[in-house]
């Protein structure tokens, strides 16, 4: 006799579902930072942006000032965190970007490092020298331009004032 059941298909993976369940474990020292990158780079993040005026197509990501961490992208994985930040920064022209981590991490600035779901019920802070190491031992650098030198961080890390930290 055969087994005609039929295997159960696999859940879709859901990388935020990830993200919520590794933020929860860091604060008990359960994950570890190495961890939680690994699935950030992953991870489908949201970004606020906002058009520089004057500058065509040009878009500037959220970079928070902190002044324990340094300057911060912030990063949302959180539903509705990226939507009410938007709120917070009008009346300028500013709008959510879903990206891949990994794209993003790749084109911040060296002293620029990460801060995922600011102000909300689980987030986390990465410092530029931490992120730059992370980002170093997991391959992923910034692009270099046609001369050879670093390429600047584009549209990303850029001078958007800071929100609040």
């Amino acid at each position: 006799m055969t087994d005609e059941r039929v295997p159960a298909p696999e859940a879709d993976f859901d990388s935020r579902t990830e993200i919520d369940y590794l933020l929860a474990g860091l604060p008990q020292k359960q994950v570890s930072i190495v961890t939680l990158y690994q699935a950030l780079v992953r991870a489908e993040v949201e970004l606020v942006v906002r058009r520089a005026e004057g500058e065509g197509d040009r878009r500037e990501g959220l970079v928070l000032s902190d002044l324990r961490y340094g300057r911060l992208a912030a990063l949302f994985t959180e539903p509705g965190l990226a939507g009410r930040w938007v709120e917070q920064l009008a009346p300028a022209a500013h709008e959510i970007l879903p990206r891949l981590g990994g794209e993003v991490i790749a084109v911040l600035a060296p002293d620029v490092g990460l801060w995922l779901n600011p102000e909300g019920r689980r987030g986390c802070r990465i410092v530029s020298t931490a992120l730059q190491r992370l980002r170093e031992d997991f391959g992923i650098h910034l692009p270099e331009s046609r001369d050879g030198t670093p390429a600047s961080p584009g549209s990303i890390a850029s001078t958007l004032p800071p929100g609040r930290a």
